[in-house]
């Protein structure tokens, strides 16, 4: 979850077909997810140093949980850093939306930030009516916390 959400959908789908493209060899990596790794170019000059030293199992395990993860939120449903879920962007008591996620269910987690406020990041649980967003439940306190609460409530979300 972490990797996905610091580097996005897109990169983590490339690193890991890189390493199915250079090792696809390896039969310890399943079949399903060679072949899915073989539906991306992967550019060797962009992904040459981006070797996963881990073991192959653990590479192939992991694949799953991102493509598992991709196929429930897929790639238009998950915000990056810097804009609101759904395309605003306008402050919520005083803190700016960086990051947000929101579950077909109309509920999500928002990530806000605000350098005037006594804790400057915030995460919030929401939930959203007539396009109109209900934050609450706010982990305050510096950027590492509000990741970890965000990263936290995701987790729990998805498993």
């Amino acid at each position: 979850m972490k990797a996905v959400m610091d580097y996005g959908f897109t990169r983590v789908n490339l690193v890991l077909a890189f390493n199915y493209h250079n090792r696809g060899y390896d039969v310890r990596y399943s079949s399903i997810n060679r072949r899915w790794a073989s539906n991306f170019t992967v550019p060797w000059q962009a992904f040459g140093n981006t070797w996963l030293q881990a073991h192959a199992i653990l590479v192939d395990g992991f694949t799953d949980y991102v493509r598992k993860l991709y196929a429930y939120l897929g790639a238009e449903r998950f915000a990056l850093p810097g804009q609101e879920g759904n395309g605003k962007s306008k402050p919520v008591h005083g803190y700016e939306i960086t990051r947000s996620i929101m579950f077909s269910e109309n509920q999500g987690y928002a990530i806000a930030h605000n350098s005037d406020a006594p804790d400057e990041y915030v995460c919030w649980q929401f939930t959203e009516d007539n396009d109109r967003r209900d934050y609450y439940w706010g982990i305050y306190g510096d950027r590492q916390a509000a990741t970890d609460g965000y990263n936290s409530r995701l987790f729990v979300a998805l498993n």
